[in-house]
């Protein structure tokens, strides 16, 4: 199995948090990535890669898995509309 796995920890306004200087990814830098991500690859979920891990079905051809530690707001305010703009929804669910 040949699998992108892309975590993110924080996602936010980070010149106007409380901790700008915490490791995280602005809503810029996310953007950015985000559409290189949907440019360069299919996003999965993780029952796709359990699935696909049991020998069920395959990966489509690069394979992402996008993670979001810690279920923070940021990821509900900021990465999920843009998720669901994209079409990415079901992917993650």
């Amino acid at each position: 199995i040949v699998l992108t796995i892309v975590m993110y920890h924080y996602v936010r306004d980070l010149a106007r948090s409380r901790f700008p200087r915490i490791k995280g990814r602005s809503i810029a830098e996310f953007d950015a990535q985000f559409g290189y991500i949907g440019s360069n690859h299919q996003v999965c979920s993780l029952a796709d890669v359990s699935r696909a891990a049991r020998g069920e079905v395959p990966l489509p051809p690069r394979a992402c898995l996008l993670t979001f530690d810690d279920g923070f707001r940021d990821h509900y305010d900021v990465v999920f509309p843009r998720l669901r703009r994209c079409g990415c929804i079901r992917a993650l669910c």
